[in-house]
């Protein structure tokens, strides 16, 4: 073997030691922070951090509309919260929430004057913080008018819009709280007259199948072994990585063409804000008063990372405090 050929066998060497080394280092960090996560412990360095997010929304996350004893089936809306109260449980959160006819429920305060409806999904509904903590019953208690909080998770606008028609406060209400998502885009954009048995076939696909999308022990492993070698990559990569997610204006048309379709939106006043999993911001997003609807304003709260859970992709009640605050100081100008 001459001298080039053993500085290719060295180097060839060198590397598959490499990557038996990084794989296993891998492996173990990824199931180490998976342990940990199990037990409670969440941290904030950004590679066990991606590690316990992607071991959660993979196969561990419990959902909440996945859970029979939480929601009845409804032939227009899918599915809907059940009335009453449903535990909703965590590794970062152990919650109940109570629903009754006007939405999520929260203590009593002494309230008059016109309604607030707000509609939205998990993050406006409160995923993750007691009736007491969503920014619908902070805000309740800041402006001392009745809030209701019909928002349901995994909705996008057009059902939000219908779960408010079919709640009777229409016409108790002057104002519409509208918090948007990324993931609405796509409900949106196909939004149509539901087909009872299409929709019956939706609800039972709830609790029909796991909530992993990963069905086998293979799949599932070859998953962890996958992403246990990609994160690390990924997580060196995101140091250099813009954090706007995408344009807003594909979402902004949909949602317009959406909000169009209920001629009483504009006999209201609208607010529109958005809540992305775990704070992810929008570019080119329009704050504002629209163009297109003039009573609809379009607002950007500057919610941060630090607003939401550090696996989970949800506000915390520091975050949902944030949003009642920005809300009712805007509710409370009269001059818009």
């Amino acid at each position: 073997m001459n001298l080039n050929n053993k500085r290719i066998a060295r180097w060839i060497g060198f590397a598959v030691i490499f990557l038996i080394l990084y794989s296993a280092a891998s492996l173990l960090l990824y199931a180490g922070s998976a342990i940990l996560f199990m037990n409670g412990t969440t941290l904030s360095n950004p590679l066990i951090n991606a590690f316990q997010r992607d071991f959660y929304h993979s196969s561990y996350r419990k959902i909440w509309q996945s859970q029979t004893e939480c929601v009845d089936f409804d032939a227009e809306l899918i599915y809907k919260p059940k009335i009453g109260a449903c535990k909703f449980k965590n590794p970062e959160f152990d919650t109940t929430l109570s629903f009754d006819e006007r939405g999520r429920t929260a203590s009593s305060v002494p309230v008059s004057g016109a309604g607030i409806a707000v509609l939205g999904d998990s993050h406006a509904m409160g995923w993750g913080v007691a009736d007491n903590d969503t920014f619908s019953a902070i805000m309740q208690k800041i402006l001392k008018r009745p809030v209701y909080n019909l928002a349901v998770s995994s909705y996008a606008t057009r059902r939000e819009l219908l779960r408010l028609e079919r709640s009777g406060r229409l016409a108790a209400i002057d104002t519409v709280v509208l918090q948007y998502s990324d993931n609405d885009l796509e409900e949106n954009e196909s939004a149509k007259e539901s087909d009872p048995q299409a929709t019956r076939s939706k609800f039972d696909r709830l609790f029909g199948e796991s909530d992993s999308k990963y069905q086998t022990r293979l799949v599932l492993a070859w998953h962890y072994f996958s992403r246990a070698l990609y994160h690390p990559i990924k997580t060196l990569l995101n140091v250099f990585a813009d954090e706007n997610i995408e344009d807003f204006a594909p979402h902004y048309k949909a949602l317009i063409d959406t909000l169009k379709g209920f001629q009483w939106i504009t006999t209201k006043r609208v607010l529109v804000f958005y809540s992305n999993r775990h704070g992810l911001r929008f570019k080119d997003y329009p704050v504002g008063f629209s163009e297109h609807i003039p009573n609809l304003r379009f607002l950007d709260l500057n919610l941060l990372r630090s607003d939401y859970y550090l696996v989970d992709d949800h506000l915390t009640k520091h975050g949902h405090a944030k949003i009642a605050r920005e809300l009712a100081r805007v509710l409370s100008d009269t001059k818009d």
